[in-house]
């Protein structure tokens, strides 16, 4: 399976508010987690394993995948 990666890349200031994050890569990138809280995460989205305990980020991650799950364009917190 084919990911677009970011290694690396900083992204401590860049606004992901909507962003589409499935099949992309951001194990090395440089980002905090409140980014990610109203970004579009998915199971197959490759997150940096300290997010891996961080519950608001998962809860994130399960609403996300329930809205692609029942087709939903929205997935707005």
């Amino acid at each position: 399976m084919l990911f677009t990666s970011v290694h690396g890349t900083i992204l401590t200031d860049a606004s992901l508010e909507d962003a589409y994050l499935r099949k992309i890569d951001l194990r090395s990138a440089v980002l905090g987690a409140d980014q990610l809280l109203n970004a579009r995460i998915f199971a197959i989205t490759n997150l940096p394993s300290d997010f891996a305990d961080d519950e608001r980020v998962q809860a994130r991650l399960a609403e996300c995948e329930a809205a692609l799950r029942s087709g939903s364009n929205s997935t707005a917190t």
